[in-house]
């Protein structure tokens, strides 16, 4: 038994989870693929979350928390919940408290990792409660209208053609709607009219001359609004850039009004710089000359934002332009093979375009075809690849990548437009990747035996099947680093010496972190409590109480544990068919058989007891050790009787040598019939009261499927972790609520870093 505990340390020893010390920037980005974007009080938020490593555009595959943060209007924290990203997924749900008003809310979603960036790349977005019966969604005109000028380098030159992005928003959630916005010139009374795209944001080019006074007045109804334009520098530089997206290339201009005679001192410098503060190009230009056209094949950029810096030898920066690059940024699509009704639910066959060796990812939302409650949700490229380079100004830019069309270079170079001057970072916001947020469990053991070499502590817990070793060391303290923990779970420490002998000891224990504060938080200011009424809104009761929408889950038959295993035999108790009758049974099968002790036996716990043993050549006995849900017992036989097959998962076992009484190393599916005493334990139990949250979505049991309130604001379904199969299929299962289409609202993520971001329109009238 000894040297199966011992053999059983020696393949827990590899287990372990690495820090990621390697020096990076800011290379996390992360999205969250929220079910809808309006929502009633009392519903529940359910959301998926997506982590990816922008620096190898791939998922970020290292187990991590995510910390996700509902905010209210006032900048208050409504409620925080802890995910576990894995393989660059997680989930979660948020239950919305009955007591909320009707607001404008934001969810704030970040890692450990982000907490020492430089700038803010946590995953922004809001959405919509609705107190329908206490708080009736009424319009108020309080918001003071925002009107921005962006200037393409940061600044306005004289005597240069200049361009300038302008932006029109009443607040930050609703974007206004201006009958009309004009330029003026007030030199020769010239008056220009602008286009605004559906975002509200435009642009227009003119020359302006130095002292000039030019100004923009928007058209709103029957007011009007004016505002002047930035002061004219009477020297400088600007950087334009044309997409040429015919031969995948950005023409940049550089246009100066400078020129100095003494030219050999002072060469320029254009430095274009990508998403993660790293040169891609660095270009010589001579000083003395007026505009020089240079042209960056899209080949040598990354994908996403760059910037494009003009710099003096001394690092002064002189003009700045953004430019997105979408070359191969193109969303993967999913195609609805069929469409079958069986009894009371709906199953859809989508077909994912899978890459060779690659696997993809999916959350699905599944809302009325009628739905306006997905007005705010963002595309995952969009949260990838474009929120951060524009600091996230709250743009609608819902499936905004999914177009490669002219209006979408348009539309995309008016949001790089946007972006206020700033001086580029260098080599000296470099940061080393903190340590992953996982809890990390570190204390000390009191040990009530004699003092021993070689001592380690065995961690086990059930819910997350974590089984792991950590070394003692001479002041009896150990460390387990880096280990994802569901809050208010069980798990179980033991402590063991070099020859896996357990000892009784008393731990004293610290579990870090399960929180932490953002140092890029929401507050008030971003926040607006204006709303619109909505003519389609009724107040009619939505649903009568939760009830959880069912899944098929089909469970493989492949062993869960065996890597902690490696040398042991397991057996799946459900899929070998031995799941009759208790551990007993199972371990006569195995060889041992019933033996009355003698009343005069040594040990008094099995003298005049029935036991489970096996003949030691012929001169004595030997005895089985268990060990349940990580709780070691000598006394097998105390517990075989009162644990039933079925209750339980795995068993591992070794084979024995004719010296060897063997140990039996059982998972139940939950709590065991029998817990071990505490008298016959050598390991003490613990509560995780810092961990990440595990939380099911209810689905709201609905009292009618043809009011207004659910065709508008009602959820079908949410899944929010799907995989296609080897094939590329995926199967989605749903509730037949008797309508006559669904909106499927995908989101997705493959190994190779292609993306999914899809509205798909499923008509129920096409089932077989």
């Amino acid at each position: 038994m000894k040297s199966a505990l011992l053999l059983l340390i020696s393949c827990f020893g590899f287990i372990s989870y690495s820090q990621d010390t390697d020096k990076v920037i800011e290379r996390q980005r992360i999205h969250l693929h929220l079910n809808k974007s309006v929502f009633i009080k009392g519903e529940q938020i359910g959301f998926t979350t997506y982590l990816f490593d922008l620096a190898n555009e791939s998922p970020v595959y290292q187990n991590q928390y995510i910390y996700v943060n509902l905010i209210a209007p006032s900048g208050n924290q409504v409620d925080q919940t802890t995910v576990l990203s894995i393989n660059g997924q997680g989930s979660g749900v948020f239950k919305l408290p009955d007591s909320l008003k009707s607001g404008i809310f934001r969810i704030q979603a970040y890692t450990l990792a982000m907490n020492a960036y430089t700038k803010d790349t946590s995953f922004k977005t809001s959405i919509t409660v609705l107190d329908y019966e206490n708080q009736p969604i009424t319009s108020t005109d309080s918001a003071k209208p925002m009107f921005s000028v962006y200037p393409e380098s940061g600044n306005l030159v004289a005597s240069v053609l200049n361009k300038v992005g302008i932006k029109w928003n009443r607040s930050l959630d609703k974007l206004a709607v201006v009958d009309s916005i004009v330029f003026k010139n007030h030199q020769n009374n010239e008056h220009r009219r602008i286009q605004l795209n559906q975002f509200g944001y435009g642009n227009f080019s003119y020359i302006p001359l130095f002292k000039g006074k030019y100004s923009l007045t928007a058209y709103e109804y029957d007011r009007f609004y004016e505002i002047e334009l930035p002061e004219i520098q009477e020297k400088g530089t600007i950087i334009s850039s044309i997409d040429n997206t015919l031969k995948e290339q950005f023409i940049i201009s550089v246009t100066s009004n400078r020129f100095d005679k003494d030219t050999n001192n002072k060469p320029r410098y254009l430095v274009i710089i990508n998403d993660l503060n790293q040169v891609i190009l660095k270009k010589e230009l001579p000083y003395n000359v007026y505009n020089q056209e240079i042209i960056i094949e899209k080949k040598l950029l990354n994908k996403g934002a760059h910037t494009i810096n003009l710099l003096t030898k001394k690092n002064k920066l002189l003009a700045q332009r953004s430019i997105f690059n979408a070359t191969k940024l193109r969303n993967k699509k999913l195609q609805l093979l069929n469409i079958k009704r069986e009894r009371d639910s709906i199953f859809l066959l989508l077909k994912a375009d899978i890459e060779k060796n690659a696997s993809k990812k999916l959350s699905v939302s599944a809302l009325p075809e009628t739905t306006i409650a997905n007005s705010k949700l963002q595309s995952i490229t969009a949260s990838l690849y474009l929120n951060t380079a524009i600091e996230q100004k709250a743009l609608p830019i819902l499936n905004l990548l999914d177009n490669p069309s002219k209006r979408f270079q348009y539309d995309l170079d008016m949001f790089m437009l946007m972006e206020p001057i700033k001086a580029p970072k260098r080599g000296k916001d470099l940061l080393v990747e903190p340590s992953l947020s996982l809890s990390t469990i570190a204390g000390y053991a009191n040990i009530f035996d004699a003092e021993n070499e070689s001592l380690s502590v065995m961690l086990y817990c059930n819910k997350n099947g974590i089984f792991e070793i950590s070394p003692m060391d001479e002041n009896k303290r150990f460390n387990f680093a880096n280990i994802p923990l569901v809050k208010n779970a069980e798990f179980t420490l033991t402590l063991v010496d070099k020859n896996g002998k357990p000892l009784y000891a008393n731990f004293f224990i610290t579990t870090q972190p399960r929180s932490i504060t953002f140092k890029f938080p929401i507050d008030s200011t971003d926040f607006t409590s204006k709303l619109v009424k909505d003519s389609t809104y009724t107040n009619s009761k939505l649903f009568k109480r939760p009830e959880q929408l069912k899944e098929v889950v089909v469970t493989a038959s492949k062993l869960k544990r065996k890597k902690f295993f490696r040398d042991f035999y397991g057996v799946n108790v459900a899929a070998s068919q031995q799941n009759k009758g208790t551990l007993a049974n199972y371990l006569t099968s195995q060889g041992y058989g019933y033996r009355f002790m003698s009343p005069l036996y040594p040990d008094p716990r099995r003298a005049g007891s029935r036991e489970l043993v096996k003949i030691k050549n012929g001169t004595g006995f030997l005895f089985p050790a268990l060990m349940v849900d990580g709780v070691f017992t000598p006394y097998a036989m105390d517990y075989a009787d009162a644990l039933r097959m079925d209750n339980i998962d795995e068993i591992y076992y070794r084979r024995r040598d004719s010296n060897d009484g063997g140990l039996f190393v059982v998972f139940t599916k939950g709590k065991s019939d029998k817990p071990i005493l505490e008298k016959d334990r050598v390991a003490k139990k613990f509560i995780v009261n810092r961990g990440y949250d595990i939380d099911d979505y209810l689905r709201p049991d609905y009292y009618s499927f043809e009011n207004e309130s659910f065709k508008n604001y009602g959820v079908n379904a949410w899944s929010p972790t799907l995989q296609p199969n080897e094939e590329g299929i995926v199967t989605l299962a749903l509730p037949d609520d008797k309508q006559s289409g669904v909106k499927l609202f995908i989101e997705g993520l493959s190994e190779m870093g292609n993306m999914v971001s899809q509205v798909l329109e499923v008509d129920y009238r096409k089932t077989n």
